[in-house]
């Protein structure tokens, strides 16, 4: 299962409600599973945006990370409007950028978020992006892409950890979480709650989808630790993870 939008229930949809469809709305790297979309290169998208549908790439967890990271090849597909997050990488809070084409903008601006005088263009104030832009100027392209890349690689070792020890993962590893699959919702709280207790902060996974239900835990890893430390606690907790879901199979099931 990839977590991707099924081409029959996606030809369905428009369909059904092609002239009612303003906009398509497609991510590029999700805080649930790291996954990237493919959603914006289909054929039946892009003909829908020739005939002056928007597309939108909600790429705020995956697009920043994937434009640094030599391990990415996939671009952030051509789109009217884009929105990124930087600070969900860099851990500057508040940084969230919304780039519109200027060719495209639409004439009707519908207000969803309550803005800073100071805004410019963005969903927040420009505080924070200043901030952003400031730790880019004082980091540099080199340590940005070396973070980025250590980040990824690091999931990807972590998910091959907890493969080894009889654990699956929910997809494959594309950014920096690697997310594994449990059996059940009891076992992602109880596994969870137990690594809490000791020190470890993951996140859970619930997804519903018409005829499946996954639960999991997802080992996210960001450069705000160095590598050895994030390396070292990453198989830690991979491991854990194993071992805590086979002493609640053990004790429930």
């Amino acid at each position: 299962m990839k977590y991707q939008v099924d081409d029959k229930q996606l030809s369905n949809a428009i369909s059904n409600h092609g002239n009612d469809i303003a906009a398509v709305v497609s991510t590029f790297g999700t805080t649930q599973l790291g996954n990237i979309e493919d959603l914006a290169e289909r054929d039946s998208i892009k003909e829908l945006r020739a005939n002056d549908v928007w597309l939108h790439i909600d790429a705020a967890f995956g697009g920043y990370s994937a434009s640094l990271s030599s391990h990415i090849n996939t671009e952030i597909p051509d789109s009217d409007s884009i929105t990124i997050d930087p600070y969900k990488f860099i851990g500057k809070p508040g940084v969230a950028l919304l780039l519109v084409d200027k060719e495209k903008t639409p004439k009707v601006s519908i207000p969803y978020y309550s803005h800073s005088h100071f805004t410019l263009n963005t969903t927040l104030s420009a505080g924070p992006v200043a901030a952003w832009y400031q730790t880019l100027i004082d980091c540099g392209d080199y340590v940005m892409q070396f973070m980025a890349d250590e980040c990824i690689r690091i999931a990807y070792i972590a998910g091959e950890q907890a493969k080894e020890n009889n654990c699956k993962l929910v997809n494959p590893v594309k950014l920096s979480i690697a997310p594994v699959q449990l059996g059940s919702r009891q076992q992602a709280n109880y596994v969870h709650d137990k690594l809490l207790s000791e020190g470890f902060n993951v996140g859970k996974i619930h997804i519903e989808g018409r005829d499946y239900v996954t639960d999991g835990l997802r080992i996210v890893i960001t450069p705000k630790v160095s590598p050895e430390v994030q390396a070292g606690s990453a198989l830690e907790v991979a491991s854990r993870i194993s071992r805590l879901s086979s002493k609640f199979s053990q004790a429930f099931l």
